[in-house]
């Protein structure tokens, strides 16, 4: 049977790329074009970088997709799901962290990314809440010149 014959479509997936095809010839000249572009490991690790250093998964694609001049045709319900998804960390003295919130103002020095929500108690006893720079979170970020000064709440 032909190649090109076959009907249902052709995936091959890895990570957050995917390369598809609506036949097998199609999709081996694809995977020959992806994998011939040089930049493409130090893309992918910039995209992991870019993630763990706070900076938001569509911002993160936003920023592959420039680099490598591709296209997001969809993206998983999961992925979409767990971009959306705020996430908490605990710190090590009880202080509870919170990355990746909508409303979390961004950054004013430049910086790509957003405040993280942080709350805690103090020596005192008191309850205290602020947005807070992520240099100040447990996830390793780019550090700045200056720290974002703190917005209470």
């Amino acid at each position: 049977m032909p190649t090109t014959d076959i009907e249902a479509p052709f995936v091959v997936s890895h990570n957050f790329c995917a390369i598809r095809a609506n036949n097998v010839d199609d999709l081996l000249d694809r995977l020959r074009e992806f994998n011939a572009n040089d930049d493409l490991s130090e893309e992918i690790s910039a995209f992991r970088s870019n993630v763990s250093n706070g900076q938001s998964h569509a911002a993160a694609v936003q920023t592959l997709k420039q680099g490598l001049n591709a296209e997001v045709i969809a993206e998983t319900a999961t992925t979409a799901a767990s971009a959306a998804e705020p996430e908490v960390i605990m710190g090590k003295y009880g202080d509870k962290f919170t990355y990746g919130l909508v409303d979390a103002p961004d950054l004013p020095d430049g910086r790509q990314g957003k405040y993280i929500f942080r709350e805690w108690t103090d020596k005192a006893g008191k309850a205290r809440r602020a947005f807070v720079d992520p240099m100040k979170g447990p996830k390793p970020t780019t550090p700045a010149d200056v720290e974002a000064k703190i917005i209470w709440k």
